[in-house]
């Protein structure tokens, strides 16, 4: 019967089985009216079966395709040229009974089934292409907490392509969360350049550099990939400057021997209690600090003398103890550490400070 074909239509839709969340809420659409009941005659004839249970009525039923077979030849029965209309729909219906706070459980499918339509998004109007937007980059946000970055990626692309044209100005949070998981998502997948051309997008439209902070991280390990070392240790230098680190490119062996002692001595002069109860600071800008630190520390490597890079450790290692602990503590000290014992200034004491890196990483909860 064309009725029950319908429903195996819609059932195909969601895949090899479909929650009975979905079966609900579709079931409350005119358009979908039958859609339980006519399932339940598949069932009957031996298309579907339930897992879970052996009702609809049982909140934790699946609807399952006895075969893949059955479920591509009912997907078959849909016209390549109205597929994209179909799966609309059954997003906009999902979209319109749950809109943004869709649950959980229904979020990747209602989300899915929008997509397929987006040359229809497209022309919706502003206020529900915005709204549309947000709930991609939730998908999206979940996606990457999962490390499905594929399918984030492809939520946060069409989350982005639903931005209006003064989005930068009047959805600036939504904009720059979205382009910024979107570049996250490409450098996890290892699409370097698109990651580096969405997180240049953003530098250049944010004004503020204490908004930047993890596009500007984010974008130096991009330069790192790309082996862009030079661009890569001034990014680092030039914010570290803004935040009040103003460090020399060039420094003649005596003063840099001068800073290893100065550092060595405000170090050997606290006690493992003293070191172990400092307290943490939490200040957003002194943990930038850090990790810009600890990023022109990895840069140095590969961009500047040996010594200028002993200089740089000092200096975090200084900072790390004049502005207070923080979870870059651990890296910072092993890293300091290894500076005392390779330039035999004290051996002991560079033993001592890494065991106390390593007590800091429980501490800090650093792996």
């Amino acid at each position: 019967p064309a009725r029950r074909q319908e429903a195996l239509k819609v059932a195909s839709c969601f895949g090899s089985q479909m929650s009975k969340l979905a079966v609900d809420i579709l079931s409350k659409s005119p358009k979908y009216s039958d859609l339980s009941h006519e399932l339940e005659k598949a069932v009957r004839d031996g298309f579907l079966e339930f897992v879970g249970s052996r009702s609809l009525h049982d909140e934790l039923t699946m609807t399952k395709f006895h075969h893949d077979k059955i479920r591509e030849a009912a997907y078959g029965l849909i016209h390549c040229d109205e597929r994209e209309r179909y799966h609309h729909d059954i997003g906009m219906v999902l979209y319109s009974y749950a809109g943004v706070e869709v649950e959980e459980e229904l979020l990747f499918s209602t989300v899915h089934h929008l997509n397929r339509g987006v040359s229809l998004l497209l022309k919706f109007p502003s206020e529900k292409r915005i709204s549309i937007a947000q709930l991609n980059l939730r998908a999206g946000t979940r996606a990457i907490q999962q490390s499905s970055f594929k399918s984030a990626y492809s939520y946060l692309k069409v989350g982005v392509e639903l931005l209006l044209e003064d989005s930068w100005e009047n959805q600036s949070k939504l904009s720059i969360n979205l382009y910024f998981l979107l570049s996250k998502a490409a450098y996890a997948l290892g699409s370097i350049d698109d990651a580096k051309i969405m997180l240049k997008t953003i530098i250049e439209k944010v004004k503020k550099l204490e908004d930047k902070f993890d596009i500007y991280f984010l974008y130096i390990k991009t330069l790192l990939s790309k082996r862009e070392f030079h661009e890569a240790f001034e990014t680092c230098r030039w914010i570290l400057s803004e935040l009040g680190e103003n460090l020399p490119i060039v420094l003649e062996k005596d003063k840099i021997n001068a800073t290893s002692s100065e550092t060595y001595s405000m170090y050997s002069g606290l006690t493992n209690s003293e070191f172990l109860t400092m307290k943490e600071n939490k200040c957003r800008r002194h943990i930038a600090v850090m990790k810009f630190y600890s990023q022109l520390v990895t840069v140095s490597y590969h961009a500047v003398p040996r010594q200028m890079r002993q200089y740089y450790i000092c200096m975090w290692a200084q900072s790390n103890l004049t502005n207070g602990f923080s979870k870059l503590t651990p890296t910072c000290l092993a890293t300091f550490s290894c500076v005392l014992i390779n330039l035999n200034l004290d051996t002991k004491e560079g033993y001592r400070i890494g065991k106390i890196a390593v007590e800091m990483m429980h501490r800090f909860n650093v792996v």
